[in-house]
């Protein structure tokens, strides 16, 4: 299946709507997706063409330093950014007299996150074509993205989306850019931004204080999302509230010890020391246990996830030559719509209903920019 990939920027198609006067008046609010730091999503309804979104409301600065900074970069990104795996950003408008910006985006009912619960909650596992098709997927937009010299640096499950209507039925996109950054030429360091990545999805360089980092952080966040999609688990579930040499040791127990000879540059890391003070069991657990359903898996697909897991930054495979891995090859070959292929025991994820008080994950944003 040839790759979707494209090599340049291109306007987001949202431009002759950005120049209409849009305003909150025009869509029926219906129910709440999601809450994360930044503001809300609600599913809205479009009074005139009864199309429905989801519309990102962000959270009123009461110390009027203006729009924050990640809000800043989705806008800027998104409005450049066009691919099939990406989100795309419908438009844009703010409501003066509230000081509320509002990002318009398609609906999307089920995130990966989603899909992942309710396979564990009904024990069933999630169909290796239907894996397969979800991090051809994945890699082509994570692909996309570095191609452009873009990080996204907080890929997890539920900043990815999977569309359900009938002309993206099983389509998956990449959402929240929060904290997304330009890495080709960085107006400043990247580790000016702090931590990044939720940190069950974190790369070992990232745990030990790394101040320079590349794209390969989002490559080790891919491989732990497939690895959650072929065990239904988590693959480094560490402790909240988050503790860096916690999880470090929940890594460390599955992919063993790091040496100078595999990842020579790990021990002038800041927090080398705390992987000094960490011993691996023995024997190391497995990093897919017999109990999930790797066995339905060829060998291809477990090689590919320790390529995606490797310690070492600069041997950890990239996007695009895991998209040319052998897993891709064999049978089932991967389809653009995953919900179509004849072995997907549901066609739809119904999501529960969301109250205002309890909702801490967003249904495009995701839970770290929402």
């Amino acid at each position: 299946m040839a790759s979707s990939t494209q090599d340049q920027y291109h306007t987001g198609g949202v431009g002759d709507e950005w120049s209409r006067n849009h305003c909150l008046s025009e869509y029926e609010q219906l129910d709440l997706l999601g809450e994360g730091a930044f503001g809300w999503v609600h599913k809205f309804r479009c009074r005139r063409t009864k199309e429905l979104f989801a519309i990102k409301k962000f959270k009123v600065n009461n110390n009027n330093e203006g729009i924050p900074v990640p809000t800043c970069r989705e806008i800027a990104l998104l409005s450049e950014l066009k691919h099939d795996n990406v989100i795309a950003l419908s438009r844009i408008f703010t409501e003066p007299a509230q000081k509320s910006l509002y990002l318009v985006f398609p609906i999307a009912e089920n995130d990966l996150s989603h899909i992942i619960n309710k396979h564990r909650e009904e024990n069933f596992p999630i169909p290796a074509s239907m894996v397969k098709s979800f991090m051809w997927q994945l890699l082509d937009g994570v692909h996309y993205l570095h191609s452009n010299w873009i990080m996204h640096r907080d890929l997890k499950p539920s900043n990815i989306m999977v569309m359900n209507d009938q002309k993206e039925k099983g389509v998956l996109k990449i959402g929240d850019f929060g904290l997304a950054r330009i890495f080709q030429d960085p107006g400043r360091p990247l580790h000016d931004d702090g931590r990044v990545v939720t940190v069950w999805y974190r790369a070992p360089e990232l745990l030990l204080g790394a101040k320079h980092y590349t794209a390969a952080v989002d490559v080790w966040s891919l491989g732990c999302i497939f690895g959650e999609l072929m065990t239904r688990s988590p693959m480094f579930q560490g402790p909240i509230p988050e503790k860096e040499t916690k999880q470090l040791e929940k890594v460390v127990a599955k992919m063993g010890e790091v040496t100078s000879d595999t990842w020579p540059e790990s021990i002038y890391l800041p927090n080398w020391h705390y992987m000094e003070a960490i011993h691996p069991p023995t024997p190391l657990q497995p990093i897919l246990p017999n109990t999930s359903t790797h066995g339905k898996y060829c060998q291809h697909a477990a090689d590919l996830l320790q390529k995606m897991l490797t310690y070492n930054p600069a041997q950890r495979i990239t996007a695009s030559a895991a998209l040319d891995h052998e897993y891709f090859k064999t049978d089932p070959r991967p389809v653009l719509s995953a919900f179509t292929l004849p072995d997907c025991r549901y066609t739809n994820y119904p999501r529960p209903r969301k109250s205002q008080a309890t909702s801490k994950k967003s249904s495009v944003g995701g839970k770290g920019n929402g």
